[in-house]
């Protein structure tokens, strides 16, 4: 019986010296300390505490970052804007050239133009003069640029006009005034500036050449010579409705 107890206290003596000889966390561990892991304040004492330090950091610098990016939009959208502003309008010149031009939103425009000019012909008994008198349609189109537009016009006509004034003590014009008029060419620019929202000034300038055929006097011989016109300039002035 007492073999048997021997046997086994050296059985566990040697499990013993097993644990502590071949364990490193625990036997011959320096690292190892059976008080510390028994102790929880020194664990909780071993945590490193969290550094947040907000006086480095600015709010400022997103903020910032965000109002360029507004401005930025802003600008853009700005832009947009002044190339994407209603066109839409009806103007109304007055002058020695009469016109009402419409203007769509896509730039493109149509005018109906009285050209009423008077070109002295020549100087008789009394002044020769011919009013060409036609009836003319521009096609156009527009530029706009914010509150300042351009319209550009271009048209051609034909037909008759009249002559007045007399040549001499038995030529007159008058009775039988009709004179033929040929190779019109009428160019047409209109500058509009934005004085209110639905309202702009406009300032026309109108380029008119034509050809006036010869012209005799039914009881004389007495015949007025065909002349070729150069460019004649007309200033015309008046205003915009936009819409």
């Amino acid at each position: 019986m007492k073999n048997k107890i021997n046997k086994i206290n050296i059985i566990f003596i040697l499990l013993l010296l097993n644990m502590f000889l071949f364990s490193p966390s625990i036997g011959l561990s320096e690292g190892f300390n059976y008080k510390q892991k028994l102790n929880p304040e020194s664990s909780a004492s071993s945590l490193k505490p969290l550094d947040l330090n907000f006086s480095s950091f600015d709010y400022q610098k997103p903020l910032i970052k965000l109002k360029k990016k507004l401005k930025i939009l802003k600008r853009n959208y700005m832009l947009t804007n002044k190339s994407s502003k209603k066109t839409t309008n009806i103007k109304l010149l007055l002058g020695d050239v009469f016109t009402i031009h419409y203007v769509h939103n896509s730039g493109l425009g149509i005018a109906y133009n009285n050209i009423g000019i008077k070109i002295e012909y020549g100087m008789g008994t009394s002044p020769v003069y011919v009013l060409p008198r036609q009836d003319v349609y521009t096609i156009s189109y527009n530029f706009n640029y914010d509150k300042l537009s351009f319209d550009f016009g271009l048209g051609a006509f034909a037909g008759y006009g009249e002559v007045h004034g007399c040549a001499n003590v038995h030529t007159c014009y008058g009775n039988d005034h009709e004179i033929e008029i040929n190779d019109g060419i009428l160019i047409q620019l209109f500058s509009s500036y934005e004085i209110l929202k639905y309202l702009d000034i406009t300032l026309g300038i109108n380029w008119i050449m034509f050809t006036i055929e010869d012209k005799k006097v039914s009881y004389s011989d007495y015949r007025l010579d065909p002349r070729e016109e150069g460019i004649i300039w007309s200033p015309s002035l008046g205003f915009s409705i936009v819409f």
